[in-house]
This record gives structure tokens, sequence and C-alpha cells, in this order.
């Protein structure tokens, strides 16, 4: 190999990176592997949008250097032709992703799933004297209540419940793993000492304290206009690193997760100020300059105030991205027509193994369809309807069981299909291979938590 060649190879190695990019390196290199959220299934579905597949062989796509390297001297200097590099050496650099959960709906059960992330990112990773897995992360959570409907009652409920459930399933795991236990008397009294352990770790208080602290790195704002959601985002650096003395507890942790509720909350608002901007202009301008200027911002829509607010959104967003390294989870509300598509072949039976999807155009600008790495679908599983001769009396007695009926029916998340066209191969492929699925799952809201079930 020439020193030309080499010289060329370690400068092509040498890559810049800004201070926080490499505190962030070494962070994720010594820090346990996280999941996105800490629901399988979801997560699932996360890395089939977020994380790049590399073949064994790369499927051609090689290190810049390499490749034109090789091209340059394969006639002439064969024995000196760059071979692949290990894929361990081919860096792909993944950022947290964004996330866009869309509810048909908007009770107070649809939200569950995102306080069940909050949970996750708040609590420890394990809790009481048997260490009992909470699979938490210990981080903060940003939550920006743009339509009032954060419940802390709810939250708080859902992670004493988890806590239980997870205290409940180590104490099992630890009586169905222990050695034999001894008969007669001796047998009761060991029984009698292990229900007292049981006990001292389901201790009220120690789940109380568990759930206060955590609770002290949730962070809840509520701007009340889409310019007092922009201005938010835009000062959250300075309050989590505590500039101009604002000090909190979670200046030591990890930001998890930005929870944005809800993304079409300053919608309406936003459209009429635009309207009467508008209106404003055209009372200034003449009939064809106004009909022209009409036409070029239904065409790109670009200069509106709609168009402008979500971008300073989208780079407020991103901003706190690149400093925090953190997910951010935007909930919406549909408004479109819901329909479902077939991802792979024309039908039931075809050749692409693929199932039926929901596809809802968005309502929101496309910059933040770009920004948004996965959109999602939530929706309550239906249950069969009132008979056509049921009477209103009938209707009467029939409505409570009919109410455990739905209670019980749950939900399913799916990924939204609406611009399947650019999702590109890799990742068509990767939900293809999820069968019929498609990635979707289907899950129940057992009092103030989630139980999933098996993928549709």
């Amino acid at each position: 190999m020439s020193a030309e060649i080499l010289g060329a190879r370690l400068v092509r190695e040498v890559e810049v990176e800004r201070l926080d990019e490499l505190l962030r390196s070494i962070r994720k290199r010594h820090a346990p592997e996280w999941n996105h959220t800490g629901i399988p299934p979801l997560d699932k579905i996360l890395d089939i949008f977020t994380k790049p597949v590399i073949s064994e062989h790369h499927h051609g796509e090689l290190v810049p250097w390499e490749s034109s390297q090789q091209q340059h001297h394969h006639d002439h200097h064969q024995h000196d032709r760059l071979e692949p590099q290990p894929v361990m050496n081919i860096k792909t650099k993944t950022k947290p992703p964004v996330i866009e959960i869309a509810f048909v709906s908007s009770s107070a059960q649809d939200l569950q799933i995102i306080y069940q992330i909050v949970v996750l990112s708040l609590l420890p990773a394990t809790v009481g004297n048997n260490n009992a897995r909470l699979n938490g992360k210990g981080g903060a959570v940003v939550w920006i209540d743009s339509d009032n409907r954060f419940d802390i009652v709810q939250l708080r409920a859902s992670m004493v419940q988890h806590i239980k459930q997870a205290i409940d399933k180590g104490n099992s795991n630890s009586t169905s793993t222990g050695a034999e236990k001894p008969k007669g008397r001796e047998g009761e009294r060991a029984g009698e000492k292990e229900k007292e352990k049981e006990k001292a770790n389901q201790d009220p208080t120690d789940i109380e304290k568990v759930v206060e602290t955590a609770l002290q790195h949730l962070h809840v704002f509520q701007p009340q206009s889409a310019d007092s959601l922009i201005a938010t985002l835009r000062h959250m650096p300075e309050y989590l690193f505590g500039n101009n003395n604002q000090t909190h507890h979670s200046q030591s942790r990890a930001l998890q997760s930005i929870i944005l509720t809800n993304l079409s909350s300053f919608l309406w608002e936003t459209r009429m100020e635009e309207l009467s901007e508008e209106s404003e202009i055209g009372n200034m301008q003449s009939i064809p300059n106004r009909a022209n200027a009409n036409a070029n911002k239904n065409g790109n829509r670009d200069g509106g105030i709609f168009v402008r607010k979500y971008r300073d959104v989208v780079e407020a967003l991103r901003r706190l991205q690149e400093l925090f390294d953190c997910t951010v989870i935007a909930s919406n509300i549909i408004l479109s027509h819901f329909e479902f598509v077939w991802l792979h072949g024309s039908g039931g039976g075809g050749g692409g193994g693929g199932g039926q999807q929901p596809a809802v155009r968005p309502h929101v600008p496309k910059v933040w369809n770009n920004f948004c790495a996965v959109r999602l679908i939530v929706r309550r599983n239906g249950v069969t309807r009132f008979g056509p001769g049921i009477s209103a009396q009938e209707a009467l007695l029939e409505a409570p069981r009919r109410q455990e009926a739905v209670d019980r029916s749950g939900f399913t998340c799916w990924v939204n299909a609406w611009g399947r066209e650019h999702w590109g191969e890799s990742v068509r492929n990767r939900l293809q291979k999820l069968g019929r699925s498609q990635g979707a799952f289907s899950y129940g809201v057992d009092g103030y938590g989630i139980e999933l079930g098996g993928n549709e």
C-alpha cells in the first residue's frame, strides 16, 4: 500500500465533533443500552424507523474514501485494493426519535400509554430490599401541557400500581426459586417470616417515598398560546441548566423525554390569526395582487403564520434534542378521514404478506411531518353495538355491562401509513418481516397501567 493511499485513508478517518457530541458519545458507550420508551412493541417500531441496518456485505455502502480509492486503483493496483471495513468501523449516528401519537378520541384512558412512558422514565431501575425490577430509567421528564389534560393524580396512581406489581412479581419469583421450606411448625414460622418480609417490602410509606422522589423530576409547563409555547421551548435550556439562579432537583439527572400534549391545541387560534392577517393585507392590496398572493400562499404555504409558528416549535425542539439527547413525544388528535390501506400487495391474499394499516392525512404543516420520525395512531377497539330492536329501558339495563365491555376492549396502536412511499425500502422490508401486524400491537388499560396483548 503506497504512502499516498495510506495518508488519504488516515485523513478521511478523522472525524470532527463538538464537545457536547463527544461527551454524548462517551456517555452512550459506557451507559447501559436503554430502550426509547420501555414498551417493547413500541420500541420495536421505533428501531425500524430510526436505526439503520447494515448487512454483512454493506450492499455497496462503504465509507466514502474507501469506495473512491477502490475505484481509482482497481486496474493497476489490484493487490493494494482496500478491503471492506468491518461493520464495527462504519459509524452510524442515530438521534433519539421524535414520535407523534394521534388519538381517534380524547378520553382519559387514551393518554395512559404516554403516562406509562413517563412512569418508566422517572422511576429508578429497582426498588425495595429485594431489588424488585421497575425497569425505570431514573431520569427527568418535561411535560408541555398545552391542552390542560395532564392529570397528576392519574400519573401518581400509575406509578404506585407499577411499583406494587413489580414488587409482587419479585416476591413471587423469589418464593418460587427459593430453597425447600421445612415442614411442621418450623415451616409455619418460616412462612410467617416470609409474609412479614413481603409486607415490609410493600410498605406504603416506602412506595410513597419512591413516588415522591420520582415526581420531583417531572417538570410541567402549561402554555396558553402558540407564542407562549414557543417561548417556553426556547427558554427551556436556561431553566434546565439552572441559569439565572433557577435551581431544581433534576440538574444531576439526564432528560429522558419531552412530552408535548397536544400538537393541535392552538391550531384554530393560529388559523384565525393567519386569516386575520390575510384580511388586513387584502384590504391594502389590489384585487390582482391579492389573487397572486393567495395562489402563492396556497401553493407553498411557506410564509403564513400557521407554518411559521410550527417551524419555530420544530426548531426549538430540535435544539433541545441536540443539547439533551432526549426523546420527543407529541400527542395529536385525528381530524381527517380514517382509512385502511394495504402496505404490500393489493389484497388480503396477495403476494406481499402485509396487512392493512390506517392512513390518516396530517393536518399540521409539512415542517413537523419532516421532523417527526414515526407517526402512530391509537384507537379504542370496537365492541358490538346495541341491536336495532332494543328498547330504551333494555338499553339502560344493559348499560353497565356495555361499559365493562368497552373498558375491556383495549386499544390498538398502528403506524400511520400516510406517506409510506417515502419510508424507504429498508423500512418497508423490516415492517413486512413482522407479518400481517406490520408492527401494530394491542394493549389494555388495567386500572392505571397498560397490559400488553398480542400483535394484531
